[in-house]
């Protein structure tokens, strides 16, 4: 019996040529995007009501901390700062809005309104370790809020309601306002003395109608 002679196919023994710029590509190291950072809050044009100086919170913890109660007039809105730290300890000198504050409590207000100092961080948009225990000092020291006897580091409201509270500054800072506005008003000039600068002026021109015309000369002859 014949057999048929099957020729098996040879295998390449060609090398595929390496792409040196996908290795190379595929080692780099990845290039690390800066991140920008927020802005600052921009200073806001404040009238000062209030100064004041406050304890920390620890009873261990030495020195006070100076703060501040500030109006806007054209935002009709009332903030608050610490401006000093008479001991050790970074903070933030930034205006608090007082509907920071507040959005940062509500879900306190409608729970059993026990929370800690750290609830208030995102009222700052400063990031510094002392800035919510340095506010909730303060906030206690107005009565706005107050430790709770049975439990250490836990805050409770206080005796004086928010609303009150800013009822109350609020009148100081519009009345602060209207003064400062009726001050300016007398240093600079008023609109009876611009008045009286245009008819003075009017009247050192020559009124048209009273003014002699003047007849030609004759031609000699």
């Amino acid at each position: 019996m014949s057999t048929a002679n099957v020729t098996e196919p040879t295998s390449s023994t060609a090398e595929t040529p390496i792409n040196t710029a996908d290795s190379s590509a595929s080692t780099a190291k990845p290039i690390k995007q800066k991140v920008s950072k927020p802005s600052p809050q921009e200073e806001p044009d404040l009238l000062i009501l209030h100064r004041a100086t406050c304890p920390k919170l620890s009873d261990r913890a030495k020195g006070g901390l100076d703060y501040q109660v500030g109006y806007s007039p054209a935002a009709t809105e009332l903030y608050l700062r610490v401006v000093s730290n008479q001991s050790g300890g970074y903070f933030s000198k930034e205006w608090v809005p007082l509907t920071a504050i507040q959005t940062c409590l509500a879900s306190v207000i409608q729970s059993d309104g026990s929370f800690t100092a750290p609830t208030l961080v995102p009222a700052f948009i400063s990031k510094s370790q002392n800035n919510a225990g340095f506010l909730a000092a303060v906030l206690r020291e107005e009565g706005l809020i107050a430790k709770a006897a049975d439990k250490q580091h836990v805050l409770q409201l206080g005796v004086v309601s928010f609303s009150a509270w800013s009822e109350k500054w609020l009148k100081q800072g519009a009345a602060k306002s209207k003064t400062q506005q009726e001050v300016s008003a007398a240093i600079t000039p008023g609109a009876e003395e611009t008045e009286l600068e245009a008819d003075a002026a009017v009247s050192s021109e020559p009124d048209p109608t009273t003014t002699k015309k003047t007849s030609p000369r004759r031609k000699a002859k």
